[in-house]
């Protein structure tokens, strides 16, 4: 199994949804990540450079979001993994975004994915 670095409930607010109203005000998304990579070269050395930094990929994360405009959830998941498989060490990201009030009459609804490391993001 390979090491995990992991970001939970990771807040901000977006533009998504179908709908014309939703289309008009900015709505919260909650992330949760699971950044999947090998930890023993930082755990010997003690060194932030041999490890994800969980603050520059929450800083990433949160500013594509809250300049993002998509329809679907399904769609912002899925440039967010793009984006964290190409921009940081990781070989997969387990990616769930919830969009809390989205249903009224649910507790929260969203999408989770799981995403390795194609060639073409191995830069």
């Amino acid at each position: 199994m390979r090491d995990q670095v992991f970001i939970e409930g990771l807040q901000g607010d977006t533009c998504i949804g179908v709908y014309d109203w939703e289309r008009q005000l900015r709505q919260r998304v909650v992330l949760d990540m699971v950044l999947f990579t090998t930890l023993d070269a930082a755990g010997r050395s003690d060194d932030l450079r041999q490890t994800v930094d969980y603050k520059s990929v929450s800083d990433r994360v949160l500013g594509f979001v809250g300049s993002a405009r998509f329809e679907l959830i399904e769609s912002l998941a899925e440039a967010l993994s793009r984006i964290l498989l190409s921009e940081f060490s990781i070989d997969a990201v387990t990616l769930r975004i919830s969009k809390p009030g989205a249903v009224p009459d649910a507790a929260n609804v969203g999408v989770s994915i799981h995403r390795e490391r194609t060639s073409e993001q191995a830069g």
